[in-house]
């Protein structure tokens, strides 16, 4: 059925091509095969999501038994079947190894589950497509040191639209607040490349443009809040460890400090805030990361570094030489940390 649509909506759209309709005509034509386009992908993601569901079971069976018994054992609660690993430190760093494996397949899902939280506002039931889109590409701009979200010859922002797709269609998380959102974006999107940015919103008014951009409702069936949990909690660790480094920034105001000194200090500070409950994932404390948002302060020509003799020496330039700048750091991490109770 789905080849017979893809076979149908071609030859349509061949056709148009060829025998194009009047002006009064063309939009009708162009709305009535983007309608079955969509439908035929929507059906294709509907099928892949019916055979993911009857092979979910025998995958999570193969997993188990490949981990062994040693790693993972089987308890019946109620007659239900209850999964738990083993809470040994070999097994923690056996988990860890494949949980890191696997992680980077959800990177940019996740990125765009934090861009949600950071994109909602108590006053309105929806939220702006273009929001989220520049929401997540700011967090994958804090992430890139640790993951590479796209390949060379493909671009972000159309990469974190077919996630939000996926989001809409295929995890059912999201839905468009109207029928023809998805239609206008693109066409806008085409706009701004054919012409200058002035001459597209020339005669717009803030209104008018407010009504037009596409809008997303976020599902309020549990499933669906079971989803953006998980998928948030996969990158979160990796927030609190950027947004405690920015926090130890203050100790570098007015003075200089050797990198393995301010390394240490930053997972001093990291393990204070998870025995004292700040901090809600102890994964968090990893050199590694810290490391990672040093460079990204780097480039965002926040701190300086001397070499000298194989040593390092941090300080602060002089923009970003106090507690106020310092501040505004942490706020553009944090904003992606805390999550929205109001969904």
């Amino acid at each position: 059925v789905n080849k017979m649509v893809d076979v149908v909506t071609t030859r349509m759209m061949g056709t148009f091509n060829r025998f194009a309709p009047q002006d009064g005509q063309r939009t009708e034509s162009l709305a009535t095969i983007s309608s079955l386009k969509r439908f035929s992908i929507e059906q294709r993601y509907k099928r892949s999501l019916t055979r993911e569901a009857e092979l979910k079971m025998d995958v999570i069976h193969y997993a188990i038994e490949l981990l062994g018994p040693a790693v993972i054992k089987k308890d019946k609660v109620n007659n239900e079947e209850i999964i738990k690993p083993v809470s040994m430190l070999p097994n923690v760093i056996e988990l860890a190894y494949y949980s890191n494996v696997v992680l980077p397949y959800y990177a940019l899902q996740s990125v765009v589950a934090l861009a949600l939280n950071n994109c909602c506002n108590p006053q309105f039931a929806y939220i702006f497509e273009n929001d989220l889109v520049e929401s997540s590409m700011d967090l994958c701009e804090i992430l890139q040191f640790e993951f590479i979200f796209h390949k060379p010859c493909q671009s972000l922002d159309v990469c974190i639209l077919d996630c939000v797709d996926d989001f809409i269609v295929k995890r059912e998380v999201l839905q468009r607040d109207n029928i023809n959102s998805q239609d206008l974006e693109r066409g806008r999107r085409l706009a701004q490349e054919l012409f200058d940015e002035d001459d597209v919103l020339d005669g717009e008014e803030e209104g008018d443009r407010g009504q037009n951009m596409p809008k997303l409702l976020i599902s309020s069936e549990e499933f669906a809040k079971g989803t953006l949990e998980f998928l948030r909690n996969l990158l979160l660790p990796l927030i609190e460890a950027y947004s405690v480094t920015a926090f130890c920034l203050e100790k570098l105001v007015g003075r200089s400090m050797l990198e393995g000194d301010l390394v240490k200090d930053v997972v001093k500070e990291m393990r204070r805030q998870v025995d004292s409950g700040v901090l809600k994932h102890e994964e968090c404390v990893s050199s590694d990361s810290v490391k990672n948002a040093i460079k990204l302060f780097q480039k965002w020509e926040v701190l300086e570094c001397h070499s000298e003799h194989k040593l390092r020496l941090y300080y602060l330039k002089d923009m970003y030489d106090d507690s106020e700048a310092i501040i505004a750091i942490r706020q553009r991490i944090d904003k992606y940390r805390f999550v929205n109770d109001s969904e």
